[in-house]
């Protein structure tokens, strides 16, 4: 089953997720959306997925390193966004 983290940082919301690939292996991701698109106006909001080309041994060493990149890409403003 899928794992979640979010937080906020350097003018986007990050959203990391892990999950189990197979027996032992997790996988992570991170999907990026810039805070200011976040207004009533707007229905549909712009975000970009990463994805983490490691495979870890647990889900807290995936999460760790997945929350990890958010906040160094976030912090560069290196998102692609």
């Amino acid at each position: 089953m899928p794992e979640y983290r979010y937080f906020e940082e350097s003018g986007y919301y990050c959203f990391c997720e892990v999950h189990e690939a197979t027996p032992g292996v997790w996988h992570a991701s991170v999907r990026f959306e810039r805070k200011i698109f976040h207004t009533e106006q707007r229905t549909r909001i712009p975000g970009i997925r990463h994805k983490i080309k490691q495979d870890f041994g647990s889900s807290d060493e995936a999460m760790t390193a997945a929350s990890v990149y958010a906040l160094e890409c976030a912090a560069a403003d290196e998102t692609e966004l």
